[in-house]
């Protein structure tokens, strides 16, 4: 871990939720490396549909249709920490936390079965995602 709690490369693990700096409308599951080395990253927008559909094939069906918003890729390491910190976040206690994400700690919701994820559907989230450099 980095300074303040946040993930370094090394600490990210595919399939496991993640929030960013202020957390609204800030939470995503991190889904791999793309064959780039681009770290992607799908967006967790509707909290009540992945909720019901932790599942790899959710999130590959959104991406295939056409929810470009649905997914991310970045050349470094997003500035995130892991879901289960969320509550006890003493710089994000709470106050500035969205409704969705709220309902996606509250969950437990921590990871995305992600067993069937291969190498090509990563790259192929990548080539649909936005990118952040």
């Amino acid at each position: 871990m980095l300074k303040g709690g946040y993930c370094g490369t090394n600490d990210l693990i595919p399939g496991h939720c993640y929030y960013g700096a202020g957390v609204w409308r800030n939470t995503w599951v991190y889904l791999g490396r793309s064959s780039e080395k681009e770290f992607v990253w799908f967006f967790i927008g509707n909290d009540e549909d992945l909720l019901r559909n932790p599942t790899v094939q959710h999130i590959l069906n959104k991406v295939t249709r056409l929810d470009y918003n649905a997914c991310a890729t970045t050349k470094s390491i997003k500035k995130v920490k892991p879901l289960d910190n969320i509550m006890s976040d003493k710089t994000d206690d709470g106050r500035y936390v969205s409704g969705s994400t709220l309902k996606i700690a509250e969950s437990k919701l921590r990871i995305v079965d992600i067993h069937t994820l291969t190498q090509k559907d990563i790259d192929f989230v990548a080539s649909k995602g936005r990118s952040f450099y």
